[in-house]
């Protein structure tokens, strides 16, 4: 398997010769990444928007997780753990939230009626939350909730 084949060839020394010459397969690989990358206007683009996208998941976490300077101080394994899947499934719920009003906008918008350029949606992300109440008190009615 691959990484017993990584084990075996992180046990060799500097001087055996396959372990040099991977190491220098592997820095012309980089070296063709690197090259391919400062030439390639797309290749960066989507390099910078995948950053981008991770960068505003953690921010949102961040501003989610606000409590206690956003620590987990629980020493118990199973608590951490639960801290962790929290966060994550509010952060599932409020990207898929945002995900379903750009899918609404997009079905009901009219391109003739309406002043919005619908071209543009492919340059919104649902990784934002400047329209969700992050902190405050919520109030359900429950008559309005359908089970």
């Amino acid at each position: 398997t691959a990484s017993t084949a990584m084990k075996r060839l992180n046990g060799f020394s500097g001087k055996n010769h396959f372990y040099r010459a991977n190491r220098e397969l592997g820095r012309v690989f980089k070296t063709e990444h690197i090259l391919q990358y400062m030439s390639d206007q797309t290749l960066r683009q989507r390099t910078r928007r995948g950053l981008l996208k991770g960068e505003q998941i953690h921010a949102l976490a961040r501003d989610l997780n606000y409590g206690k300077r956003g620590r987990i101080n629980q020493r118990d394994w199973q608590e951490q753990k639960n801290s962790c899947s929290c966060l994550t499934l509010i952060l599932a719920c409020i990207i898929y939230w945002q995900a379903k009003e750009i899918n609404r906008v997009v079905i009901e918008c009219n391109p003739e009626s309406s002043q919005l350029d619908i071209s543009l949606i492919e340059h919104v992300s649902p990784i934002t939350w400047d329209n969700v109440i992050l902190y405050g008190e919520y109030v359900i009615d429950r008559s309005l909730v359908k089970i």
